[in-house]
């Protein structure tokens, strides 16, 4: 057994391989400071947003968080599009499914001063029938809406992870 981690370590070194937090800091550094701006419309959107993003950057990106005026980085996120859309009805014509659509800007500055900005946008399925109280349709809303944040954040994660490579082939570039 240790014979087959140390090949494939070897193996992993070998062909250049660099983990997703290796991209991360040369891009944001060590720490970063995650800043929100909420809707007034659906503020708890906000929150699962900036909780989301704080789990990515410690646990994927293996960056600190920082406060505002101490951390290297400073990642701005604002979910500016958010509405639903009806796609399905049942036989008396009431819509009983629907589609959250959610749309997230993100702006954040890398280490060597360049400024990005991205819009990523996605959508989640609920059920919203007769049958179901406004809590319950309140719910189904919320749980279509973090799902479509968790898959902005991955999107974002990727898109994070490609820059960093872009970053490094220019890097090595201008050093030859």
């Amino acid at each position: 057994m240790r014979i087959f981690v140390l090949v494939c370590i070897f193996l992993l070194a070998g062909c250049g391989y660099k983990p997703l937090s290796y991209y991360a800091k040369t891009a944001f550094g060590k720490s970063v400071y995650v800043e929100i701006k909420n809707r007034s419309d659906f503020p708890q959107a906000g929150v699962n947003l900036k909780d989301r993003l704080n789990r990515v950057v410690l646990a994927r990106l293996h960056l600190e968080l920082a406060s505002k005026e101490k951390a290297e980085s400073i990642l701005e996120a604002e979910i500016t599009g958010l509405d639903f859309e009806m796609i399905s009805q049942d036989a008396q014509g009431f819509a009983n499914y629907y589609r959250a659509n959610v749309k997230v800007a993100f702006s954040y500055k890398v280490l060597d001063g360049e400024r990005y900005q991205v819009v990523l946008e996605s959508s989640s399925d609920y059920a919203s029938n007769e049958s179901l109280n406004s809590i319950m349709i309140e719910e189904n809303q919320m749980n279509a809406i973090d799902t479509a944040l968790k898959n902005i954040v991955d999107q974002f994660v990727s898109r994070i992870f490609y820059q960093g490579t872009l970053h490094q082939r220019n890097n090595a570039a201008n050093a030859q």
